[in-house]
């Protein structure tokens, strides 16, 4: 019967103190340095318009404005394409920012000026990142941004 006790004792106190059997890796920050976005696109370009503290990447069909602090990690990501609408822009945003790597969901929000307008606007907010999506579809091509903005505050913490 003390055996009993002893080994139940053993296997509670284990419960309590052992790491949960599911993390959920999915609602962790995912940091997004200088290094990362040169591995991916190169060296920096020269901008289409000067800008301090802003370097870009990519080519003039699918232009990346970045913003990095002081640590070389990004604080804001602007993806543009002049033709190629929100499609190619959101799997090059995976790429850089997976959907598992941007902390848990809260939000998203519709910001169209009109449901009878061109330009359709939408934010996505996680608890690291809020992500714009806008896309004009009446010009016979479709003009498109990404833009990515890290919540510094839940951010800094991670890092």
């Amino acid at each position: 019967m003390r055996c009993n006790y002893l080994f139940l004792s053993l296997l509670v106190a284990s419960v309590f103190l052992s790491t949960p059997l599911l993390s959920n890796p999915a609602k962790k920050c995912k940091t997004v340095t200088r290094a990362t976005i040169e591995e991916r696109f190169g060296k920096p370009i020269k901008c289409l318009k000067d800008s301090e503290d802003i370097e870009c990447y990519g080519n003039h069909l699918q232009l990346i404005s970045v913003q990095f602090d002081s640590s070389d990690g990004v604080t804001s990501i602007e993806i543009i394409t002049i033709c190629n609408g929100l499609e190619s822009l959101t799997k090059l945003l995976n790429v850089i920012i997976p959907t598992n790597a941007r902390g848990k969901y809260v939000q998203k929000l519709q910001r169209s000026p009109s449901s009878h307008s061109c330009r359709r606007i939408y934010e996505e907010e996680y608890q690291c990142v809020r992500i714009t999506y806008s896309e004009e579809l009446c010009m016979g091509c479709a003009p498109a941004s990404i833009k990515a903005n890290w919540n510094v505050k839940e951010d800094l913490d991670k890092r």
